[in-house]
């Protein structure tokens, strides 16, 4: 075997295995204005963390699918001018 084409294989087996090479998954991110809320339409479970009783944040996996997103700074302004209702 040429070596050359033994080290292009080595190459791209050794890439594999490391999971530096994947098949590439599309994703189209749009920007839109501070306060703008998002409906999530993805269905996989992904990571989020959750505030406890005690003031931290504890981890865990969620599936969002159907909730609204909103930016954080918009939802403590929101949360300001409550006043506690």
């Amino acid at each position: 075997m040429n070596p050359r084409l033994l080290l292009a294989l080595l190459l791209i087996a050794s890439l594999a295995l490391s999971g530096c090479f994947r098949f590439a998954e599309t994703r189209t991110v749009i920007w839109a204005k501070m306060g703008t809320p998002a409906r999530i339409v993805d269905d996989r479970l992904i990571e989020v963390l959750v505030p406890t009783s005690d003031g931290g944040w504890e981890p865990g996996f969620a599936n969002l699918s159907g909730m609204v997103a909103l930016d954080e700074p918009t939802l403590e302004l929101y949360q300001k001018n409550d006043h506690g209702r």
